[in-house]
Parts: structure tokens; sequence; C-alpha cells
């Protein structure tokens, strides 16, 4: 009994193992597969965006419509919304730049009319300054020198009503400004955000 346990022995320590792994085989994979990402079944259509429909869906109810989709729907879903988010940021930026522009060309337009008010005032006490002088006199020098400098800042101030007239012709003829400015105007009267604020 003992020689056949020391037989035993003898044998089991002499042969390799069955569940040992034959040499120059390892169960380690190597490093560069395990790197690589998996690669997805390119041979079934790409899901459709179904939660995006009503944009305006209250969160509480988004919160459970996603809740059993995939991970490559909730991808799907999350692009669709990317794609909402910007179409909106540029529909708001494109209004403010609008606005910008016809805010900048009602400022031109002020401004150029109160230059020309101005300049008309100025140019009537200059003439009257003129004729209240005496002729040939030191004054009447200066009442001829101010009056030519009036009619200088008259015709500056009508060369500046021309030049916002121009850019009022221009942004007349933006044709996304008049849409603009519109709905602008409309939200205004039905008692809605300031035109600013749109």
């Amino acid at each position: 009994m003992v020689l056949a346990g020391v037989v035993c022995m003898f044998v089991a320590w002499g042969s390799p193992a069955r569940s040992q792994q034959p040499e120059g085989k390892t169960l380690e994979q190597p490093a560069a597969d395990l790197l690589t990402p998996a690669k997805a079944d390119t041979s079934l259509p790409a899901p459709k965006a179904i939660i995006t429909e009503p944009p305006t869906i209250p969160v509480d109810e988004l919160k459970l419509l996603v809740q059993p989709l995939t991970l490559a729907e909730l991808e799907t879903e999350a692009a669709a919304w990317l794609e909402l988010v910007k179409a909106k940021v540029q529909e708001i930026s494109n209004a403010e730049i609008a606005i910008k522009r016809k805010n900048r060309q009602l400022d031109q337009e002020r401004e150029a009319i109160a230059a020309l008010e101005d300049a008309k005032a100025t140019l009537t006490k200059a003439q009257a300054a003129q004729q209240a002088t005496t002729p040939d006199s030191p004054e009447a020098e200066v009442a001829a020198e101010n009056v030519e400098a009036a009619k200088e800042a008259l015709k500056k101030a009508q060369a500046a009503i021309a030049e916002a007239a121009e850019t009022k012709k221009e942004l007349g003829e933006d044709e996304s400004l008049k849409e603009i400015v519109k709905e602008a105007e409309k939200d205004v009267e039905a008692g809605g955000k300031t035109a600013v604020e749109k």
C-alpha cells in the first residue's frame, strides 16, 4: 500500500497535468486587443430618434422615456437633441444679430437727425448774427466765418442722413432681418417679451 502511494506520487509529479497549458501559449490577451474598441455591428440600420419629436416634452416624462433605451438608442437621441439645441442657438444668435443691426441703424438715424437740427439752428443763428453786423467790420468777418462753419456742419449732417438712409435701405433688403423684426414686433404688440429680449 505504501509502495502504491509512492508510485502514484511519482507519476503525478512526473507527468504534466491535463489542466496545464501547453508551453508557448498564455491565458492573457495581448494589450493591443484590450485597447481596441469593440466593433459595432454595422449591418443594422442606425436607430431613429423618437423622443425629440415633441421638443417641448417635460423633463420628468423624458426621464421615463429614456429608461428602456439601449446605449445605441440613447446615443441617437442625444445626437438628435444636440441638433435641436444647435438649431435653437443659431436661431437666437441670428435674432440677436438682427436686433443689434436694427438698433445701430436706429441710433445712426437719431444721431444724424440731431446733427442736422443742430446744424440748421447754428446756421440760422450765424446768419442772423451776420446780418446784425456792419459790413467790412471785424465782427462781420467773424460772422461770415461762423456762417461758413455752420454750412459745413450742415453738409456733414446731410451726408450722415444720406448714410443712415443707405444703411436703412440695406437692412430693408435683408429678408431674414425683416422676418425677425416682424416677429419681435408682433410679440411686443401681443404683450410678450420686448424686442430686445426677443
